[in-house]
């Protein structure tokens, strides 16, 4: 079961404990997503946020952990926390109703950044190395 890890991060996951259940996930795969191409896209998006060095795989371990409802519902079974408290827990509360429309991404290596329309959206690669773009931290 899920703990935080201080009173002050309560509704928080560390990138270590987000690390945790991404290998873990990857491991039970087979048992959470039943179709081979999902299966496959998953592994590859969790495969490529845990090479991320430490410190800077929290946005994209977060990303990929509460994007599908099978993997919700995994992170619930697996910690104890209930369903709808899931994306909370990974992310802490959602940002404020004031915030810019669109979702900032960039490449880790700082050569690329654009604006995605919506918060599902793939992010897509970078177009100067081929990275995998992640939410930038703004």
């Amino acid at each position: 079961m899920w703990e935080p890890e201080n009173e002050n991060e309560d509704d928080k996951m560390t990138e270590e404990q987000l690390r945790e259940l991404a290998r873990a996930l990857r491991v039970e795969l087979a048992g959470v997503i039943d179709d081979a191409e999902g299966r496959r896209l998953l592994a590859s998006e969790l495969d490529e946020a845990l090479e991320l060095p430490a410190g800077q795989a929290k946005p994209t371990l977060v990303a990929t952990l509460r994007a599908r409802r099978e993997t919700r519902e995994w992170i619930a079974i697996r910690t104890g926390i209930g369903t709808a408290d899931v994306v909370r827990a990974l992310a802490g509360p959602l940002g404020t109703l004031t915030a810019p429309l669109g979702v900032h991404v960039v490449c880790p290596h700082g050569d690329y950044d654009r604006y995605l329309e919506s918060s599902n959206q793939d992010p897509g690669r970078c177009p100067n190395d081929g990275a995998k773009l992640v939410r930038a931290d703004d």
